[in-house]
């Protein structure tokens, strides 16, 4: 709709790196692959640095979010989108 990639970015704790049977993953990599979308997933105890430092490399237009376990409004003000034009749309 919006003609550009769509990328699936996923922000894994560091203590689950090289953890094989991860149901979570499978889901999002089966998913993903379904919607013809690149994955990209990352290790690390800071989410908000990893998809901040995202953002600032790429031309992103469009953040969706699941509503899970994290404070989404928190998640949001801690996200460098003031000074693009980005969308933010969460899914329940």
């Amino acid at each position: 709709m919006t003609n550009t990639s769509l990328y699936v970015v996923d922000v894994q704790p560091k203590v689950d790196w090289g953890n094989k049977s991860n149901k979570e993953l499978d889901y999002l990599f089966t998913t993903s692959k379904n919607l013809n979308a690149n994955m990209l997933v990352f290790f690390s105890d800071n989410p908000i640095a990893i998809i901040n430092n995202y953002i600032d490399r790429t031309d992103v237009k469009h953040i969706v979010l699941g509503d899970g376990e994290i404070d989404i409004n928190s998640f949001i003000e801690q996200l460098h989108v003031n000074s693009k034009e980005i969308e933010i749309h969460i899914c329940k």
